[in-house]
């Protein structure tokens, strides 16, 4: 006699899931992140062995923005979207990038870290003062008409002698009478 037996189809994990991040995100991180990112090495101040660290962030702050997670800064250094690229030695699979990116988007979610990604705090003493972000290199740039031409001697030094020349080419002439020499 046989038996009918109910068929469990084994679904996939979401990404808000300890499963998830167990099978898509962290085999990852050891495998091209951890080799930087470590307790030892901690390249940027970034550890990436352990929830606390990757919910510390780097020397520049979270990883996570959790208003737009589309905007973290994880997502865009894997995605090769920003000025750092992650890692540095080739682009992640967009499969592995595609898990990253919907772990962000679930809230980060790290097994045994009692943290989450929104009661992550930028690392202190990182920010910009206000004094910092008026600094005049990081203003955008402005059209300013250039100064006037002033036509003013100048000095050449020619071997022993020193001759006072005006600028021909600005006043566009070219005769020998402003040049004289000068006792040596």
């Amino acid at each position: 006699m046989a038996v009918a037996l109910p068929c469990f189809a084994q679904q996939d994990p979401t990404p808000r899931s300890g499963e998830y991040f167990e099978k898509y995100v962290r085999p990852v991180l050891a495998e091209r992140c951890q080799n930087c990112h470590n307790p030892k090495a901690k390249t940027a101040g970034l550890d990436l062995t352990t929830g606390e660290g990757f919910l510390h962030g780097a020397d520049s702050g979270v990883l996570v923005n959790k208003e737009n997670p589309a905007d973290s800064r994880i997502v865009k250094a894997v995605s090769y979207l920003e000025r750092i690229k992650m890692p540095p030695t080739g682009k992640l699979k967009d499969t592995e990038i595609a898990a990253i990116s919907e772990s962000v988007k679930a809230g980060a979610v790290w097994p045994g870290v009692s943290g989450t990604v929104a009661e992550a705090k930028p690392a202190p003493g990182k920010k910009l003062t206000d004094r910092q972000k008026n600094f005049w290199s990081f203003q955008p740039r402005k059209a300013v008409t250039p100064p006037a031409v002033v036509r003013r001697p100048r000095r050449v030094i020619v071997g022993l002698q020193v001759l006072i020349m005006i600028d021909d080419a600005v006043s566009g002439e070219h005769s020998n009478h402003y040049q004289r020499k000068l006792p040596t």
